[in-house]
């Protein structure tokens, strides 16, 4: 893909100025892939990632993909029926503070499903909320609107929408 057709705008998909807007459209799993590359660079530790959207929208597809480029080696699947996975990376959080100075860190990505999650309180149940703000930790939440109760402030949101081409998608980050 050339560089013009991934702009929207003016602005490069997954560039800073993007990511702190409110709303990106997303045609392709490349431009998924490029926004989740450059999301990636914007972390530093602690922020829990939160994702809502219908099902088939890409929450976990853009777990997979933000795990891929925090360096996570192992295959990344739904944590649907296990509720948490913990993933080690191979390299720190690229913005992380822990990364200079003692020698490099490595991270966690913590993936959490809410989907069959009965109330907030099934999630302290499980542990995750141990993970939640940690400084060498993301940690990514599908179905967040379940548990939005314990979540901390300063949860960064991302609303998956499916437009109505079927193909695309539009992302409401708050």
């Amino acid at each position: 893909m050339k560089r013009k057709k991934a702009k929207k705008r003016g602005i490069e998909i997954g560039s800073p100025r993007e990511i702190q807007s409110r709303e990106v459209r997303i045609a392709s799993l490349k431009q998924l892939r490029i926004f989740v590359k450059n999301f990636a660079k914007t972390l530093r530790g602690g922020e829990v990632i939160a994702l809502s959207g219908p099902l088939g929208a890409g929450k976990t597809t853009f777990a997979q993909l933000l795990g891929k480029a925090l360096g996570v080696g192992e295959r990344i699947t739904s944590p649907t029926f296990t509720l948490m996975h913990i993933h080690r990376t191979r390299k720190p959080l690229p913005s992380s503070p822990l990364a200079k100075g003692r020698g490099e860190r490595l991270s966690i990505l913590v993936h959490i499903d809410a989907y069959r999650l009965a109330n907030a309180r099934a999630l302290q149940n499980i542990g995750a909320l141990d993970y939640l703000g940690r400084p060498d930790t993301v940690a990514v939440v599908e179905w967040a609107e379940k548990v939005r109760r314990v979540l901390p402030r300063g949860t960064r949101w991302i609303n998956f929408k499916i437009k109505s081409d079927g193909k695309s998608r539009e992302l409401r980050i708050s």
